[in-house]
C-alpha cells in the first residue's frame, strides 16, 4: 500500500481520529499529491507552500509567528519542485532549534513577469553568527539544484544579521533547463 493510500484509508476512519488529525492527514495527502509532480505549476507549488505552513503550524510545538505574503501567480509557467518548499522547511527547522521569548518566520513571494523573487527570513538568537558555521545541508542542496536546473538565471543570496537569517531567492523561471 503506498503512503498515500494509507493516510487515505486513515482519512477514513473518522471515529478513531480527532478533527486535527484528519485535517492533518487530508493535508497531507494534498500535499504528497503535489510533491509526486515532475515540474509543477507555480501556482500548485504555492498552494503547496501554504498547505505546508498550515501542517507547520498544527504540527509545532513552538508558537511561531508566521507571516506570509504570496502573490497571485499566471498558469502559463512552470517551476522545478523542491526549490521554495525546502527554504520554508528550513527556515522552521532553524527556529525550532533556537531557544527564543518570540520565533518568527517571514515569507514574500512575488513574481515580476517571469522572475520569481522570494525572501524569507526567520529569528535566530543574538550570540550565534551563522546558519549551523555556514554549514547549512538544505541550503547547500538547494544551491546545487538551482545552479542544475536555472544556470546563470538565478540568484540565491544568505545574509546574517543580528537578531534574523535573510534568504533571498531571484529566478527566472523561463530560463529553466528542461
Amino acid at each position: 500500500m503506498s503512503f498515500e493510500a494509507l493516510l487515505k484509508e486513515l482519512y477514513d476512519k473518522p471515529a478513531s481520529l480527532n478533527t486535527s488529525t484528519l485535517r492533518t492527514v487530508a493535508t497531507a495527502v494534498d500535499f504528497l499529491g503535489v510533491l509526486f509532480d515532475r515540474a509543477n505549476q507555480p501556482q500548485k507549488e504555492l498552494s503547496l507552500l501554504q498547505e505546508y505552513i498550515d501542517l507547520e503550524k498544527l504540527t509545532n510545538d513552538k508558537e511561531i509567528e508566521m507571516h506570509a505574503v504570496i502573490d497571485a501567480v499566471p498558469d502559463h509557467q512552470t517551476i522545478a519542485p523542491f526549490i521554495i518548499l525546502p527554504l520554508v522547511e528550513n527556515a522552521f527547522k532553524q527556529v525550532s532549534l533556537f531557544s527564543l521569548a518570540k520565533s518568527k518566520v517571514n515569507l514574500n513571494i512575488q513574481l515580476q513577469q517571469d522572475v520569481l523573487h522570494v525572501a524569507l527570513s526567520w529569528s535566530k538568537p543574538i550570540d550565534t553568527s551563522s546558519l549551523t558555521n555556514g554549514r547549512n545541508v538544505i541550503l547547500h542542496n538547494i544551491s546545487r539544484r538551482l545552479k542544475l536546473i536555472y544556470p546563470q538565471s538565478h540568484e540565491l543570496k544568505m545574509l546574517i544579521e543580528t537578531e534574523k537569517i535573510i534568504v533571498k531567492l531571484k529566478l527566472n523561471l523561463r530560463k529553466a533547463i528542461n
